[in-house]
């Protein structure tokens, strides 16, 4: 007989290589309709106003801190659409914010909608339920971040889970930046998360409570002020939206996934970058200049550059002890001034350790890169990468419970790390879609599980950004495409 300590890792390999990008419940497709399950909150409804004065400030701001964090900013260029202040992967923005606020008279759990800029009530939640679980106190906050599951399954398969929590960290660790940078005391709660908090909330399936920022008030607490609203904003309102589709077996995985990673301690983790906000570093400019590589010059930049991101993945990574423990920074250098073409590892004192092995020449090394890699031609033309891992025993050791709070860990990191492109004056982007196997090779170690990599270049501005994976066209007739949806794997 096999017992439960045997059957759990042996459940999460099977997950995992389900969501590997060479699985076939993880092949990409064509986004098929505009999901919008939390519309049952706005739609109709009247904005959330109170007449008490210290809850009304408190409320105003918190939404221009989940602004600065998440909101909607203006193009960079003439005929860009407008986008937000996090990234994500393809465009979709599956994480949705939830406010649990203490009123003074009892909990309360508000949604926020962004292209309102307002809070709405949501109602039948059992808010005191939830402020227990996550063992809040009176005249804390939490931003609980959900994802809309379906909005990145329905195009990346099984894997898309993976790339919701990475979207969800970037978010969080915007937040808790920016709230610090305001006076607040920020942290997060990648544990602790349960079943019964999701159904206090009053989530739907498909829909999947990932993190909890937790905000305390401090002693130096300044005003937030207010952000721009970009023009335009009112056009992005759907006319009509669908529900996510319940029976669909790919969403089902990824909900069962989701289900087993909740649990887990409750410990408060701590995310201060002080380094992310340099002299004279104003919000606006802070908020604004994060953005994602379309694609890179084929150049070489010098090794302090490399170097320089380097240390701040590691500083990242060893800013979140409990979550984030064992994972290691890769360096896959392709095109550096001053380092050889290959990998290497930095260690925990700061030194980089190249591996040995033939030497390549960049731009075989760039072919590998990019086959690694979907052939993305952002990863193939890139200066350097960072590759984000854990060793595979340890993975399977911390079971499902682990998987979730590892790779929230290895996203904050990466928003670190988007931070420190500004500083240096580089592009970067993350990339999620590649091949485990096939970049643990190209790190020359087996035992490794690669979760996250961060590309660094020289940005082509003008450049198209392209989601290079195999899209699986949808060629069902319109009039069948509902019961499709409805019924079983688009």
């Amino acid at each position: 007989m096999v017992s439960t300590a045997e059957r759990v890792p042996a459940q999460l390999l099977f997950d995992l290589d389900r969501q590997d990008v060479e699985g076939r419940l993880s092949r990409v497709h064509k986004v098929c309709c505009p999901v919008d399950p939390m519309r049952r909150y706005w739609a109709g409804a009247e904005a959330v106003v109170t007449s008490a004065p210290q809850l009304a400030t408190r409320l105003v701001q918190l939404g221009r801190l989940l602004e600065w964090s998440y909101g909607y900013r203006a193009p960079r260029h003439l005929g860009q659409r407008l986008s937000r202040r996090a990234p994500s992967a393809g465009g979709l923005y599956p994480t949705e914010t939830f406010l649990l606020v203490d009123t003074g008279a009892a909990w309360r759990v508000l949604y926020y909608h962004f292209i309102h800029q307002a809070f709405f009530a949501v109602p039948g939640t059992n808010a005191a339920a939830v402020a227990a679980d996550l063992g809040l106190r009176p005249g804390e906050a939490a931003v609980l971040l959900v994802s809309a599951l379906w909005r990145t399954v329905q195009r990346y398969g099984v894997r898309g889970y993976r790339y919701c929590l990475l979207d969800a960290a970037h978010v969080g660790w915007n937040l808790a930046s920016v709230a610090q940078r305001c006076g607040f005391a920020a942290s997060a709660q990648t544990g602790g998360l349960t079943a019964r908090a999701q159904e206090s909330l009053g989530l739907e399936d498909g829909e999947a409570l990932v993190l909890s920022m937790v905000l305390r008030p401090g002693a130096h607490e300044v005003s937030v002020p207010r952000p721009p609203r970009p023009k335009g904003l009112e056009h992005l309102l759907p006319p009509a939206a669908e529900d996510t589709p319940l029976l669909n077996p790919v969403l089902r995985r990824v909900d069962t996934f989701h289900g087993r990673t909740l649990g887990g301690d409750r410990a408060t983790l701590p995310l201060s970058d002080p380094a992310c906000w340099g002299p004279g570093t104003g919000l606006e400019s802070w908020a604004d200049d994060r953005y994602s590589a379309k694609n890179f010059r084929e150049t070489s930049v010098p090794v302090a550059l490399l170097e320089r991101a380097a240390q701040a993945a590691r500083d990242a990574v060893a800013a979140d002890g409990a979550s984030a423990a064992g994972i290691g920074v890769h360096l896959i250098a392709v095109r550096v001034e001053g380092a050889p073409v290959g990998v290497g590892t930095l260690t925990d004192e700061g030194r980089l350790v190249w591996s040995g092995g033939p030497e390549w020449p960049s731009e075989a090394m760039a072919r590998r890169v990019g086959a690694a890699c979907q052939n993305q031609s952002i990863a193939e033309r890139s200066s350097f990468l960072l590759v984000l891992t854990a060793p595979w025993d340890d993975v399977l050791a911390s079971g499902h419970a682990g998987y979730r709070p590892l790779v929230l860990a290895c996203g904050f990191a990466g928003a670190a790390l988007y931070r420190e492109a500004v500083r240096l004056g580089l592009g970067t982007t993350t990339i999620g879609g590649f091949s485990d196997a096939a970049v643990a090779a190209l790190l020359r170690d087996p035992a490794l599980h690669p979760v996250a990599i961060q590309a660094f270049g020289v940005p082509e501005l003008e450049a198209i950004k392209v989601d290079a994976a195999h899209v699986v066209w949808n060629s069902t007739p319109p009039e069948l495409r509902r019961r499709q949806r409805w019924g079983r794997t688009p």
